[in-house]
């Protein structure tokens, strides 16, 4: 069922499917560089990563299997309908990705390397030699900024009434505000 947490379900899967994918996938294209083949360069990407994706997506999964323990309704539908997507994820990045690698034309190796230099490079150099001649100041500024922040965090207050985003003319709002009056709870948050 669609409930407030298990809404987060599709980006999590998202996310941890892309990132296993991916850890691959940029294996692959290393190793085809240097490989014969692309089988070859496939069978070396997933000897190199194969296990590291293996165990991180095990530990994600029995992580969030724990929350079928949990005494919240929701937060067990979150535990393992997100641990059963880790699996299949994993099934797929496994099973599928490599299959496709083989099938799919994933275009010619490159001969030539890219130019060392470039205009995002020599950006990133420049920064990097900016922040290493500037750490002292840097690190200062980060510090004022954090003190502030620990300060101004005190005065944050959360509140939640959904009362109060209604109109005080609404019906709606006279009316749970009159029976809340009487019965208390009745505008519950969940």
């Amino acid at each position: 069922p669609l409930q407030a947490p298990t809404r987060i379900i599709p980006t999590f899967l998202m996310s941890v499917s892309i990132s296993t994918t991916v850890h691959i996938l940029v294996m692959f294209f290393q190793f085809r560089e240097s490989e014969k083949s692309e089988v070859a360069a496939i069978e070396r990407a997933m000897e190199h990563s194969g296990i590291p994706v293996i165990l991180t997506s095990v530990t994600t999964a029995s992580g969030l299997a724990s929350f079928g323990t949990a005494a919240i309704v929701p937060v067990q539908n979150l535990g393992l309908c997100a641990a059963a997507g880790v699996m299949f994820s994993l099934f797929y990045t496994l099973f599928l990705l490599p299959a496709l690698l083989a099938l799919l034309p994933v275009g010619k190796k490159r001969k030539d390397r890219l130019p060392t230099f470039s205009l995002f490079g020599a950006m990133i150099s420049r920064l990097s030699r900016f922040t290493v001649a500037h750490a002292k100041l840097i690190g200062a500024v980060f510090l004022a900024l954090f003190v502030i922040s620990i300060i101004a965090i005190q005065s944050v207050r959360f509140v939640h009434d959904p009362m109060l985003r209604l109109p005080e003319t609404t019906q709606l709002r006279q009316s749970t505000e009159l029976i809340s009056s009487h019965f208390p709870g009745l505008a519950r948050i969940e």
